[in-house]
């Protein structure tokens, strides 16, 4: 813990102006949308794909599932970020993903000659490499975040990056759509992406943040409330940027749905009247262009204009000299060490193995270490609404809680919750997973109009995760201060001399949402089974993205509060990796590829169309593949609710008698 004197010291030395993560998450925010771009959208040109290099749906699903093989190696790029830092990873991470990008679409539009056996593990190895080089990104993105921000924008701020990921697929469809013209092919939706991973991480990554070394003296100076200077207009241009998009995306999806009828009698009037309708010209082309980067780039990069929030502190607060300033600091001291004497008394209650135990008294106080800030003088709109209230006594000097254990990944995996936490991710990934990767096949099955369809059910798919991803950092973060759910329980541990202990919980613990995600996708995929026309297959489309967007926020915050933070880099990408890893080999490969050629028609036997033997029709082609997904979903939610009772009581706190 900090004297007093260094404290004092650090208020001289460390100007607010210096110590603020708004860059660093301007940089976040910006690379943030790139990572749910191409990983999302292999259903966008998939199709065209299999059919440029006449591959079998078997070869396709090998190539889409080979992407998300690479998660059970995700825990390498974390470790990387943790060994390189956050801004080296970055630009390794954008310029190689741009480069194996870039081979990707040249190998695929068959620009580079490639012998035929080769194409199919050439294209699986660049898909691992480009997964790979996507977590490299993700890992970074999603460190600054954790490292930077306090307990009471943590949550949203997760969020609302977990937002701009999800909408990433959908906003990459709707700009190739403005960029497309006759001579673009679904193919070059990969150079398209290649150029944009250029732009928003490594370009950022270079001119915005600092080297590790000047990153990491910056953490261990600042205490982090000083070093969050996020206020609620911060929050506002974030969420006003994710509805700008979503508005976006939505819109320019609905425009090319309704138009499918005019574009039909376009092609009538070109055939039976011998006349050419003019194409659309160049200059709105590029007007659509720029209104899609304005919205994407605009509200991100005004955090950089918007008050920090010491500037409002500063504007507002009580103290006229820096003598006042001193003298509360030394108050605050005091404070900690009333706390520390507490906390000695209490010791061997306190230390035990596996859950810590949140200590509460009834300080008004937002306390992070010796930094203890009165909400009520703080100016309106600096905390925003649902301010966190900590008590002094759980928090360091460096902004961790004090009694939480901070698991290496060898020591998480030998929990219980550990497993449990890993067979929730898996299926609830992976049933996200096997509709993005067959959603041109879904799609072709129904017998809808593919080049409108597909993009339009990509989109929607990509607004209704982003959505849920947003509202679940939201209303988690509020959940924990709902005073109407009480609950006390006894809690067993071996490392207490008695064995037992009384804890209370008061609010809705984060694991509480696993469970109502769970059942979310059970119904959305039961939902989707039954669908055969077009507007039921958007609507299905859309509750399975919502239901698969919850577990994306949920992951990290429950990593994080559950196993600690100071190894949550290796950890969470850990949960990423392997759910991305397993639940689409499960889900996206092996039950859906073989439901999906054991219902086509004279499979295996060879005719003139070179659709014969390789492509199902039907609802039947994906029906039982929805259903096996919706029972392990139900699966899911029960042992969410063990998960759930299993930690419940790092959330409580200890009934004093």
């Amino acid at each position: 813990m900090k004297t007093t004197q260094q404290r004092i010291e650090h208020y001289h030395h460390y100007a607010p102006e210096t110590t603020s993560n708004i860059r660093l998450l301007t940089c976040a925010f910006l690379a943030a949308l790139t990572t749910g771009g191409v990983v999302y959208s292999f259903g966008l040109y998939g199709a065209e794909l299999k059919s440029t290099l006449q591959l079998s749906q078997s070869q396709l699903d090998t190539i889409s599932s080979s992407n998300f093989c690479a998660g059970l190696l995700s825990w390498i790029p974390g470790l990387m970020v943790d060994h390189l830092g956050v801004r080296l990873s970055l630009i390794l991470g954008g310029t190689l993903g741009a480069l194996f990008m870039t081979i990707y679409w040249a190998v695929a539009r068959q620009l580079l000659a490639v012998p035929p056996d080769v194409v199919l593990p050439l294209l699986c190895g660049l898909g691992v490499l480009i997964f790979m080089t996507n977590s490299l990104v993700t890992g970074s993105v999603f460190k600054l975040i954790v490292a930077t921000c306090a307990p009471h924008t943590k949550g949203s701020i997760v969020g609302a990056a977990k937002g701009y990921v999800g909408l990433g697929s959908g906003l990459y469809a709707c700009l190739f759509r403005a960029l497309r013209t006759a001579a673009v092919l679904d193919l070059d939706f990969l150079l398209m992406s290649a150029i944009l991973a250029v732009l928003a991480v490594t370009l950022p990554a270079w001119i915005l943040l600092p080297s590790r070394e000047q990153l990491d003296n910056l953490l261990e100076a600042t205490p982090i409330l000083d070093l969050d200077q996020t206020t609620a207009v911060h929050l506002r241009c974030l969420y006003g940027g994710l509805v700008l998009l979503a508005s976006m995306v939505v819109g320019t999806t609905l425009v090319s749905l309704f138009g499918d009828d005019y574009d039909s009698d376009v092609y009538k009037a070109e055939t039976s009247y011998n006349t050419k309708i003019e194409p659309i010209p160049q200059e709105i082309r590029y007007g659509r262009i720029m209104v899609i980067l304005i919205a994407w780039i605009g509200p991100i990069l005004m955090l950089l204009v918007v008050p920090p929030k010491s500037k409002l502190f500063h504007e507002n607060n009580e103290y006229d000299t820096i003598e006042d300033v001193e003298e509360s600091l030394r108050n605050d001291q005091q404070l900690d060490d009333d706390d520390d004497d507490d906390d000695d008394e209490e010791e061997d209650l306190d230390e035990f193995t596996f859950k810590p135990l949140v200590k509460t008294n009834s300080s008004p106080a937002l306390a992070y270490g010796a930094d203890i800030i009165d909400t009520n003088s703080v100016p309106r709109g600096m905390l925003g609404k649902r301010a966190l209230r900590v008590s002094s006594s759980t928090l360091s000097s460096s902004g961790a809680r004090r009694d939480l254990p901070n698991y290496t990944l060898t020591q998480m995996l030998r929990t219980l919750p550990a497993w449990l936490f890993a067979w929730i991710t898996v299926i609830r990934v992976g049933s996200g997973t096997m509709v993005t990767n067959n959603l041109g096949q879904m799609v072709e099955s129904l017998k809808l109009p593919k080049h409108t369809t597909t993009p339009a059910a990509l989109a929607l798919f990509s607004v209704a995760q982003a959505v849920s991803r947003v509202g679940t950092g939201a209303l988690s973060d509020w959940a924990l201060s709902w005073e109407w759910v009480h609950e006390q329980f006894t809690y067993k541990s071996n490392d207490l001399d008695d064995g037992t202990l009384r804890l209370q919980l008061t609010g809705l613990p984060r694991p509480a949402f696993l469970i109502v995600a769970s059942l979310a996708g059970s119904c959305a995929h039961i939902f989707m089974s039954l669908t055969t026309t077009r507007n039921l297959f958007l609507v299905g489309i859309c509750f399975a993205g919502a239901a698969f967007g919850t577990i994306w926020p949920l992951m990290v915050l429950i990593v994080g509060e559950v196993f600690g933070t100071r190894n949550i880099g290796q950890n969470y990408m850990f949960y990423d990796g392997l759910a991305g890893a397993l639940g689409t080999l499960l889900l996206s490969k092996y039950v859906t590829q073989t439901i999906y050629e054991d219902h086509i028609p004279n499979a295996g036997v060879g005719d003139d169309d070179e659709l014969d033997g390789r492509t199902c029709f039907g609802r039947s082609c994906f029906f039982l593949s929805h259903i096996i997904i919706a029972c392990l979903s139900f699966s899911c939610a029960l042992a969410s609710y063990w998960f759930y009772c299993s930690t419940r009581h790092v959330y409580a706190s200890r009934v004093r008698e």
